[in-house]
């Protein structure tokens, strides 16, 4: 496996797990927000998808396999 594949599995996780996490943190503020009464803004969550999608379409561009990927 090259090197430059190796890089884009790296930055596909890293990718993959910031916008996971992003997705879990705007999931426990919205909760939060619509229990006050107030109205989150949706936008940001389709954006933490959108970064975890692309992450992991990254991670299947370079052919390394999920797992080794988020073990790095």
């Amino acid at each position: 496996m090259g090197r430059g594949r190796l890089v884009l599995a790296l930055l596909g996780a890293l990718l993959f797990w910031l916008g996971l996490s992003m997705t879990v943190l705007f999931i426990a503020a919205a909760v939060w927000l619509l229990a006050h009464g107030t109205s989150p803004s949706w936008v940001v969550l389709a954006v933490t998808v959108a970064c975890a999608v692309l992450g992991r379409l990254l991670i299947r561009l370079s052919g390394v396999p999920l797992g080794d990927a988020l073990n790095v």
